[in-house]
């Protein structure tokens, strides 16, 4: 008989040996101003280079912000 909760899962099965394996999660990287460096320790990044071309077709007024040095 499947567990109620998990019907994939079954009966008698401990859920830690379905369960998804751990993501590792990356460091962010405050203080870090290169992005050799960046990459260098594995942290988290988020290219949005993409989004360039929505932010000229738009014709709008943003402010983009930088962190201070």
């Amino acid at each position: 008989m499947a567990d109620a909760r998990d019907p994939d899962r079954a009966a008698g099965t401990p859920a830690s040996a379905t369960a998804a394996p751990a993501v590792r999660r990356r460091r962010l990287p405050i203080g870090i101003q290169s992005f050799r460096r960046l990459r260098e320790r594995d942290c988290y990044y988020v290219d949005k280079t993409a989004l360039i071309g929505d932010l000229i077709d738009r014709g709008e007024h943003y402010f983009l912000s930088r962190p201070r040095r």
